[in-house]
């Protein structure tokens, strides 16, 4: 027996609230799609709603600093950036 470490809908908090440097992740389940949501906000959840990820820290750039993103798409071997069928 393998109990997943999740918690069920019904033990989740219907309130979501996320401070303004934090960021969460809902999955709809009437139409299967996963949003991020970004602070500040509160959410009052709904019945069909599930948090799949977070609230989680985001990145802070400082000020007068910068990053490089490393291979931020999937190219093939024409170099060509490679998308699926939903356009993504």
């Amino acid at each position: 027996l393998r109990l997943s470490t999740e918690m069920t809908d019904a033990a989740q908090p219907s309130i979501i609230r996320l401070n303004p440097t934090q960021y969460a992740h809902v999955l709809d389940n009437n139409t299967n799609v996963t949003r991020v949501l970004i602070g500040p906000l509160t959410l009052a959840r709904q019945d069909h709603e599930l948090k799949v990820f977070g609230p989680a820290d985001m990145v802070l750039v400082p000020p007068r600093h910068y990053c490089i993103v490393k291979n931020p798409v999937l190219r093939d071997r024409d170099n060509k950036v490679v998308i699926n069928e939903q356009k993504q």
